[in-house]
């Protein structure tokens, strides 16, 4: 296994990026989620959910959190065994696992199954990272 030279600075700076976007997410400010994409993003869930474009994420995330919400469930991510590389572009590549729990008003808690995500962060014009792509594989998905 080779282990890239990513500086601590850097994974330190991605580790507050994902903190700072799944707080967002999961505290329901679907705005300040989504302006962690870039406008042109792609935001893919195997096998079949496909989203282009940082307002078609935004409407996605909405719907979705709204559901849960009035169904009254708390949800949180977990993200973890962050492994960073950069492209040949000049992006940073991020894979990570992810988990999802649900915690109803009851108390009793669930979670969606773990996924392997795959992003691309750029850095905006003002320095800071975005998310240029995203793909989530659940592991219920072959292969």
């Amino acid at each position: 296994m080779t282990i890239t030279d990513i500086p601590t600075e850097l994974h330190f700076e991605v580790e507050l990026f994902y903190a700072r976007q799944q707080h967002l997410l999961d505290g329901g400010d679907i705005p300040g989620f989504t302006a962690a994409f870039t406008e042109d993003a792609v935001f893919a869930v195997r096998p079949a959910a496909l989203l282009t474009g940082r307002q078609a994420i935004g409407e996605a995330m909405s719907g979705l959190v709204a559901r849960f919400a009035a169904d009254g469930i708390t949800r949180h991510h977990w993200f973890g065994m962050r492994h960073l590389t950069h492209t040949a572009d000049g992006a940073l590549r991020v894979v990570y696992y992810a988990m999802v729990s649900h915690t109803a008003a009851d108390g009793s808690v669930t979670r969606e199954p773990s996924s392997v995500v795959v992003d691309e962060l750029v850095r905006a014009g003002d320095g800071g990272l975005l998310v240029a792509s995203r793909t989530i594989t659940p592991d219920t998905v072959p292969g």
